[in-house]
């Protein structure tokens, strides 16, 4: 929990001493590729925060309150906003108020705001070469430690993190195929890894 906390203090700090660009590419993107999102500070009657979660929240606090004025509105605006009301008005119809609202903050978390932040801060400050760059970079490193968990057939991010989280990610295990480990990474499952590979 302590870890979920200090990923949003340092995205918090990052974003209000340097900029929101900055934190998003130097913060948002390495704690979103390479912490698990299975993870999560559990808080009663709140929503359950992940790492990037954490590290998204304040960067778009300060990218609302800095530089929204310039915001372009656009119908894909909409039709973002559509699909995550539309998922958690579903969602509250058929679990409740309690997972519609973790639902609805993990929409925010997932879909809106970095939907949101992409849009105000990539194209307009010229940075998709930087993006695109810490993009690969970040996979590459994925990629690189994933031979660990290729190996030796468990992944090193469950063995250094799961002391933090006990009780959480234990659904989330290294399959094989003919004897060789399928690599997951952060992702949980080595299919999520190589969606996002």
């Amino acid at each position: 929990m302590v870890l979920i906390v200090i990923t949003g203090l340092l995205a918090a700090s990052v974003a209000l001493t340097r900029s929101a660009a900055v934190a998003f590419l130097n913060v948002y993107l390495p704690v979103l590729l390479l912490l698990p999102d299975y993870y999560r500070w559990i808080l009663p009657a709140l929503p359950d925060p992940t790492f990037g979660e954490a590290a998204l929240l304040p960067i778009a606090g300060v990218f609302v309150v800095k530089e929204f004025g310039r915001w372009r509105y656009s119908f894909t605006d909409l039709l973002i906003l559509g699909l995550a009301i539309s998922m958690a008005y579903s969602e509250y119809l058929n679990a409740g108020y309690s997972d519609a609202q973790n639902l609805m903050f993990d929409m925010l978390g997932t879909i809106i705001l970095p939907y949101m932040l992409a849009k105000g801060i990539i194209e307009p400050y010229g940075l998709s070469l930087a993006f695109a760059r810490r993009l690969v970079f970040l996979l590459a490193v994925v990629a690189v430690i994933g031979l660990y968990e290729f190996r030796f057939g468990a992944t090193p991010w469950q063995q250094l993190l799961h002391g933090f989280f006990p009780w959480q990610g234990g659904g989330w295990v290294t399959t094989f195929r003919w004897g060789f480990a399928r690599v997951a990474g952060p992702y949980g499952h080595a299919l999520l890894a190589g969606t996002i590979m």
